[in-house]
């Protein structure tokens, strides 16, 4: 706990010490780095269970807080990050190849009948499937 400020903002438990590189805290504990939020869970309410994982209600990575803490599946996780618009869209997607502004034209060249989905894929280094996405809107949402 001298690695915790209990007087965070919004009653978050602000873990202090090294955070991985993914500013979720972490702490050694027998031979092993361990996230700081699981730790404290496992200390106040004991294991994990092997399909869960330890999820925080408050979105900040570095809080400890037992009372912001919860249990979920994997699925969980990943529809509380959509519900809450924690996941990279867009330009800022690490892996992501085209900008707005592509996007725009990907729509304008194939609205204007000016190049097949085949052909557009060819020019932005894309696959044709990708194009019909974005064009449906089902990727890069207009």
């Amino acid at each position: 706990m001298r690695k915790v400020d209990t007087n965070g903002p919004n009653g978050c438990w602000v873990w202090l010490a090294s955070t991985k590189f993914d500013g979720y805290g972490q702490f050694g504990i027998n031979g092993t780095i361990e996230r700081s939020h699981r730790i404290m869970w496992e200390h106040v309410n004991g294991p994990i269970p092997e399909d869960k994982c330890v999820l925080h209600s408050c979105d900040n990575r570095r809080c400890v807080n037992p009372e912001h803490l919860f249990l979920g599946t994997r699925a969980d996780n990943a529809d509380d990050k959509v519900s809450k618009g924690r996941q990279t869209k867009g330009a800022s997607a690490g892996t992501a190849k085209l900008d707005e502004g592509d996007v725009n034209l990907i729509r304008d060249l194939y609205s204007s009948e000016s190049l097949n989905q085949a052909d557009i894929a060819d020019v932005f280094g894309i696959s044709q499937s990708q194009v019909s996405r974005i064009i449906r809107n089902e990727n890069w949402k207009g």
